[in-house]
């Protein structure tokens, strides 16, 4: 592109459904929200103008009976700039799900809308509930077991093939009993189309960006506190097989990216000790008490420096990113992970992306 050439950006979202792309469809769009958060598990909001105009100059609801927008249909939104070459700006899907709710809105200040509500793949295991004994299993067996139970493809990072242990389900969702399993060795699921990612959260991130305050970054509110931080974490419970009682401490763990002072750190010259006590976490062993105590104490300090900002719309910047903030005060120029993410488009604003981001340090300053 020339120098003097004007930027031009089309970032009307597209649909597909059913793995058919629906341009008039996509011309419609009124608005969207797609949110995703740490555990898995993100949602759509998708409304269209339900008036489409027909060869013979009439007009007519455009979800109809046979329109693809259907309960149960698999939906997808692509993202990006799509007057750019795909190798500049390539289109990406922000959403792929199902559809499992619709709606209507009529009224006299507004064209009538039509809303699908859709889930990602892993709604099914969210309603998926049952007791099951995973015998002489690791927590990669058990991920890799239910994302085979759900049709997903499982992509284990390593650090989870340990221990191999007897794991109960007790009356839990597939989802609800894999998140908590993967807490106590500071791990985190996402689902990328139909892989389900596992792996630690502080680990190789799901991609790498730059944003700067007034180009990219619109907005940023950044804030440090000692309040939920602690010297050091202690998990009680009692031995399964003997009845006596455990304990496991933690005063280190794995922080993430980013390089100033800690939470921790600062917190000791104040309050010393700062403990932080855990005890409904029932029979445990000694080594899974300290292994729950380590992860705890890492996403608590991981929390220390918390990011709340908006960016203009950016396919890249999802849970698990890695985003380097700059051009805001120095105390806060670092790089910090992503755990929660709104894609977000409509006809006033356009497309943006808001996000929270956490890092656990705090800079230098100026």
């Amino acid at each position: 592109m020339p120098r003097d050439a004007p930027l031009t950006i089309n970032a009307r979202p597209t649909i597909n459904i059913g793995g058919q792309a629906l341009p008039l469809l996509s011309a419609n769009i009124f608005r969207f929200v797609m949110r995703e958060q740490q555990g898995g598990l993100s949602s759509l909001e998708l409304s269209l103008v339900d008036v489409l105009g027909f060869g013979d100059g009439s007009a007519g609801y455009g979800a109809t009976a046979g329109s693809p927008v259907q309960l149960g249909a698999e939906i997808a939104v692509y993202a990006g700039d799509s007057s750019a070459p795909p190798a500049e700006f390539p289109r990406q899907a922000v959403f792929k799900g199902t559809i499992t709710a619709i709606e209507a809105e009529a009224g006299p200040n507004t064209s009538p809308l039509f809303t699908v509500l859709a889930e990602d793949r892993l709604w099914k295991a969210r309603r998926t509930r049952k007791s099951h004994v995973f015998e002489q299993a690791s927590p990669a067996d058990i991920a890799r077991r239910i994302a085979g139970d759900h049709g997903l493809r499982p992509e284990i990072r390593d650090g989870l093939d340990q221990p191999v242990s007897d794991w109960v389900q007790m009356n839990e969702s597939d989802l609800a009993f894999l998140r908590r399993i993967l807490l106590a060795f500071d791990a985190d699921l996402l689902l990328v189309e139909d892989r389900m990612q596992v792996g630690k959260v502080a680990d190789e991130p799901r991609s790498s960006l730059r944003l700067v305050l007034g180009a990219g970054l619109l907005r940023a509110r950044i804030t440090a506190d000692l309040a939920d931080q602690a010297s050091e974490v202690r998990v009680g419970g009692f031995d399964p097989a003997t009845g006596e009682k455990v304990a496991g401490r933690a005063s280190a763990g794995t922080l993430g990216p980013g390089q100033g002072q800690d939470g921790p750190s600062l917190l000791r010259p104040l309050l010393d000790p700062a403990r932080e006590h855990v005890g409904h976490h029932g029979a445990l062993t000694e080594g899974e008490a300290r292994q729950l105590a380590e992860a705890l104490y890492a996403r608590r300090a991981r929390g220390f420096v918390r990011a709340d900002a908006t960016a203009e719309g950016n396919p890249d910047l999802r849970v698990g990113s890695q985003v380097e903030i700059a051009g805001v005060n120095p105390f806060f120029e670092n790089t910090y992970t992503v755990t929660e993410a709104t894609h977000r488009f409509d006809l006033d604003r356009g497309y943006l992306t808001d996000f929270r981001a956490e890092c656990a340090y705090l800079g230098r300053g100026p």
